[in-house]
């Protein structure tokens, strides 16, 4: 019987790929996330970049494509960065890596990434910035005040040291074994110690300085080098016991910032009118000096000792030969985009005629330039955008008509009361309208003139052939933006925590535009603690007279932003700015322009409506009703708008039940474009239950900390009725949750079975319907609520959480879940359905249709969306509708961007993707041919017949 209820429910909903449809409606973008260390591995044939990343990535790049050669991808980090990125040093074969702000050490192979061991540190976070370094046979870690000695051969513990407390730590060895130096900040005191190989302590001093700070310093060489005020000092780690001190020495200016070179003993700082190279050994002397608009610095030292200094500014580059004086390129521009992010790293590969450099910048954009010093020119070899790892917020949005949809809606935009004007207008436009097709037509005639040119052969199946590749050329390749038949074209639009927003094309992932808002930006921290950047759609490319717009909402400084653009062009409309800013929405309803407002409320309950509302559009409005949740008291509030006064007035209010003890982990709320087809459920007996649709409810999920326990409240926003709370005894996070329609699905961990369980909550008015046509919140119920609950069993953890979305709502829906090994799974809503039956019933077995309770939720390969498209870090889930009923677009965005559709339902609405349109026109036409031939010959031969 098991046997046979598990092939029930593999058979709902599978959605295969065949092994030709790979690739062909979904694609996968793989990457490495905002670089904080990079080294050049030229050994071998292949020139190679290792990086680390913020993400918790260590990986190495192709230095002529920026492919990723190979990447380990350690722990995830989720929505918020590491306390400490992860560092690591590499000698010849082997990188030592330390992740998790000091936690893990791990060895790989730095050819090709396999993995040679690993060493667990500790399992809080270090209290100071980790530092590693590396002989031929050893790895030196300095986390938890501790410096670690590694074998590279397995990442066994050699020896194990006590440092002093710090807050800056930095190592470097040397021939009787490592100085390691480090500073504290609280006592402005600077400590060394030499430790021999065996890890015996040779020496042990500390020394005072007049101001020490981490963020002011540098390790260069074997000199500590940091500043304050005008003053910079420097103390070499490598000197002898009574000969280690600090010197210092002050400048003519205010230091900056200082940072290290590539060259022993050499340091950048950087004041107000420039950027100044010293040489720390002869007391700080001037080398070179570069402009104070140098956003980033570098220095190479080729294998003759000759050494050569590189700045950037914006999109130009200079480099300076320093040994020489000689300047080899100056302010070369080597990329079009003037409004670039500022360079925060640069990275000189070298060169003879030729240079290679890399270019980070402060949005986590990594460049790969090659510059000509005969010529003086630069180009933009390849582009990483790695800022699409840190994606705050993502919205799909239409595409605009295309001519010829436009030139059909215009048809109709005439005035109707002149009949010859209109009948003249609809005669012009199907005129034009057909001398494109024809000019359509003529292009893939010559393109089918010109395969069939090409063909090697005369035989039918190498015509068949061409016809194909000219009707697949004619509709491939430099397409306008602009909507498809079936809208499965859509433009991603989506901000950057690094401080950009982007703009990508659903059907290749290509970047259509992008726009830097700044590094120094901050997002909305939402009330289950990710950050955001919200991107709120004021108006769709529906309307074809008017440009679509979004507004996209920051803070800088503490003060809040509104960028309104046109999301097809990434042009700015307007920016304002707004005071004290708690929450940024739309309003429900649009203006004669088709426009949604944005309405800012600030902590006095103040709102600002942007751009302000005609006194025409404030006497049509409906009521407009916020629901809020106070993340610090619990409280949860009701407001009214006035729009004639811009304030709120509260209309009710509820504690939540043992706040004190309670954290909320989640708040689901139903998108405003959401629509229900079909408004009851048909049961067995053929009896009808009527769904509980309300628009205006909300689920708020509430965690319990001593007791673990989830309480999940459903509130009508209008009049702060509690509709229904269930509770969860024994259960902990993460909790996950998404409501649509009438029912609210969620996924959480039970300790009691130590697993992840999916449950869901379906209501229903019963077997009568109250509201018919619209919903009216303020009706009270004629009677309780029938609920449906039900719990199934997860035997993989999630870590994100969607539900699919079409046109009208009549497919089936589908929950997504991304799992912790990188697939993304689709859950059928009949799989997750609170009636599924104990037991089959003879009704039920003659009706059909009706799949029995089983505990499991069965994970089947075909059921996941990505097949073998892994997809690392997954932070979230946007779906959206198509022109297709059966199709919902599927974007999942995390270290790796993975785009798809999903058909729950199947394809019922369009023909399979291998249907062969050519060979049926063929084969119509030959009929249509042979049956007037075959008629012609008919009519002769009984005529023949008569005659004779």
């Amino acid at each position: 019987m098991k046997i046979h209820l598990l092939l029930a429910g593999l058979a709902i909903g599978a959605s295969a790929l065949y092994e030709d449809q790979v690739g062909k409606f979904d694609w996968r973008q793989q990457y490495v996330g905002c670089p904080t260390q990079v080294q050049i591995d030229r050994r071998g044939k292949l020139d190679r970049y290792i990086v680390s990343t913020a993400e918790n990535v260590v990986a190495s790049l192709s230095m002529n494509t920026g492919d990723i050669v190979w990447r380990k991808v350690q722990e995830d980090v989720g929505n918020k960065e590491l306390k400490h990125p992860l560092v690591f040093s590499g000698q010849k074969n082997v990188i030592c890596s330390l992740s998790e702000s000091g936690k893990m050490v791990r060895l790989w192979a730095k050819r090709d990434g396999g993995f040679v061991g690993q060493q667990l540190l500790g399992t809080v976070e270090s209290s100071h910035a980790p530092f590693v370094t590396t002989t031929a046979d050893t790895c030196l870690v300095l986390s938890h005040n501790r410096a670690i000695a590694l074998s590279l051969k397995d990442a066994s513990k050699l020896w194990e040291v006590e440092l002093r407390k710090s807050d800056w730590v930095a190592a470097r060895a040397f021939d009787g074994g490592f100085a390691i130096v480090g500073g504290l900040k609280e006592n402005n005191e600077v400590h060394v110690k030499w430790v021999d190989t065996k890890g015996m302590q040779t020496l042990n001093k500390i020394l005072d300085v007049n101001s020490f700070n981490p963020q002011k310093v540098a390790f260069t060489g074997s000199h500590l080098v940091g500043f304050w005020d005008s003053t910079v000092y420097a103390l070499n780690i490598l000197s002898d016991g009574p000969d280690i001190k600090i010197e210092a020495k002050g400048v003519e200016e205010t230091v900056f910032e200082t940072f290290a070179l590539t060259s022993e003993n050499f340091v950048a700082i950087r004041t107000k009118s420039r950027v100044h190279i010293l040489d720390v050994i002869k007391g700080f002397s001037k080398v070179f000096s570069l402009p104070s608009e140098a956003e980033a610095v570098s220095e190479y030292v080729n294998k003759e000792g000759k050494r050569f200094l590189a700045s950037v500014h914006g999109n130009r580059l200079s480099l300076y030969h320093v040994d020489g004086d000689k300047e080899l390129l100056k302010d070369v521009v080597f990329d079009s985009e003037l409004k670039r992010a500022p360079a925060k790293q640069l990275i000189i590969g070298g060169g003879d005629k030729e240079w290679e450099f890399l270019v980070i910048g402060a949005d986590c954009r990594t460049d790969h330039v090659v510059a000509d010093i005969t010529v003086k020119k630069a180009a933009l070899e390849w582009t990483r955008e790695e800022g699409l790892t840190r994606i705050g917020s993502v919205e799909l949005l239409d595409l605009p008509l295309s001519e010829s949809q436009a030139a059909i809606e215009t048809e109709f935009a005439v005035d109707e009361k002149n009949i010859l004007a209109s009948f003249a207008h609809r005669i012009f436009s199907q005129l034009d309208q057909f001398k494109k097709l024809i000019a359509r037509s003529a292009d893939m005639a010559l393109e089918l003139a010109l395969n069939m040119k090409q063909m090697k052969s005369g035989s039918f199946s190498d015509l068949l052939n061409s016809v194909r590749q000219s009707a697949r050329k004619s509709h491939s390749g430099g397409q306008p933006l602009e909507r498809d038949v079936f809208n499965l074209r859509k433009l991603i639009v989506a901000t950057s925590l690094g401080g950009s927003i982007y703009a990508l094309d659903n059907q290749d992932g290509a970047v259509v535009w992008r726009r830097y808002i700044g590094a120094d930006i901050q997002g909305f921290e939402t009330i289950e603690g990710k950050t955001k950047i919200p991107i709120l759609v004021q108006r769709t490319t529906a309307f074809y007279n008017f440009d679509a717009q979004i507004v996209v909402a920051y803070k800088r400084n503490g003060i809040g932003h509104l960028l309104f653009l046109n999301p097809v062009n990434g042009k700015e409309v307007d920016h304002q700015t707004v005071d004290n800013a708690r929450r940024i929405d739309l309003l429900p309803f649009v203006d004669g322009d088709h426009l949604h407002h944005v309405i800012t409320v600030d902590r006095t309950n103040q709102v600002s409506i942007y751009p302000k509302l005609s006194a025409d559009a404030i006497e049509k409005a409906p009521p407009v009703h916020l629901f809020d949740v106070n993340g610090v008291n619990g409280k949860v509030t009701g407001y009214k708008l006035d729009l004639t006064t811009n304030r709120l007035t509260e209309t009710w209010a509820h504690q939540l039940p043992h706040w004190e003890d309670s954290t909320v982990v989640a708040i689901a709320g139903k998108p405003a474009s959401e629509r229900t087809h079909s408004q009851g459920r048909v049961l067995a007996d053929r009896s009808v239950l009527y769904k509980y649709v309300n628009p205006n409810l909300i689920a708020v999920g509430l965690l319990a900390k001593s007791a673990p326990q989830l309480n999940i409240h459903l509130f009508d926003s209008v009049t702060g009725q509690i509709v229904h709370s269930a509770r969860l005894p024994k259960v902990t996070a993460p909790v996950y949750m998404v409501h649509c329609e009438n029912w609210v699905a969620y996924a959480y961990w039970t300790e009691k079975g130590r697993r992840t369980e999916i449950g869901i909550l379906e209501l229903f008015e019963g077997d009568e319907q109250q509201h018919v046509e619209t919903f009216d919140s303020e009706e009270p119920l004629k009677r309780p609520l029938h609920v449906e609950q039900a719990s199934f069993i997860f035997s993989q953890g999630i870590s994100s959480m969607a539900v699919t979305e079409t046109e009208q709502g009549a497919s089936n829906r589908a929950i997504l879940v991304s799992l912790p090994f990188g697939n993304i799974f689709e859950v059928n809503r009949r799989i997750l359905d609170p009636l599924r039956p104990m037991e089959l019933t003879p009704e039920m077995r003659e009706e059909g249709g009706f799949i029995p309770y089983m505990p499991e939720i069965p994970i089947a390969t075909e059921e996941m969306l990505n097949y073998n498209q892994t997809v690392h870090h997954v932070n979230g889930i946007k779906t959206a509708p198509s022109g297709l009923e059966s199709t919902s677009l599927v974007f999942v965005y995390g270290l790796d961007l993975f785009y798809t559709r999903a058909t729950p339902s199947g394809n019922f609405d369009v023909l399979k993707d291998d249907f062969d349109h050519i060979l049926i026109c063929i084969v119509l036409a030959a009929l249509f041919i042979g049956s007037y031939v075959c008629r012609k010959l008919a009519r002769n031969k009984a005529l023949q017949q008569q005659w004779a």
